[in-house]
């Protein structure tokens, strides 16, 4: 997901929100009213921010991969935010490769 004009603590902030809204939602496993079973779905995330010394998209997504690897290897149901956090860059200015 990009976020124009978002903070690392922003965007970090939303993806917690939408981590915790996935969690709270569960989902019935059979249509048979006496079936109680149910499964409960989580999310990882991992967030980067797109700061000065990015100099592509692709750039931009290895730090947002790697905090969702360490989302998941830290145990999975979380947000994990990239250490970096520089002045924010304006997207327009990322070339597209």
């Amino acid at each position: 997901m990009l976020l124009p004009y978002t903070g690392l603590a922003g965007a970090t902030l939303l993806a917690e929100r939408l981590r915790e809204t996935i969690g709270a939602n569960e989902v019935p496993t059979s249509d048979d009213p006496g079936d109680t079973k149910v499964l409960r779905v989580t999310a990882s995330a991992g967030v980067a921010t797109l700061t000065a010394d990015i100099e592509d998209f692709p750039e931009l997504m290895r730090p947002a991969d790697a905090a969702l690897y360490r989302a998941k290897n830290e145990g999975r149901n979380r947000v994990v935010a990239d250490a970096r956090d520089g002045p924010p860059r304006n997207e327009a200015e990322v070339p597209r490769r």
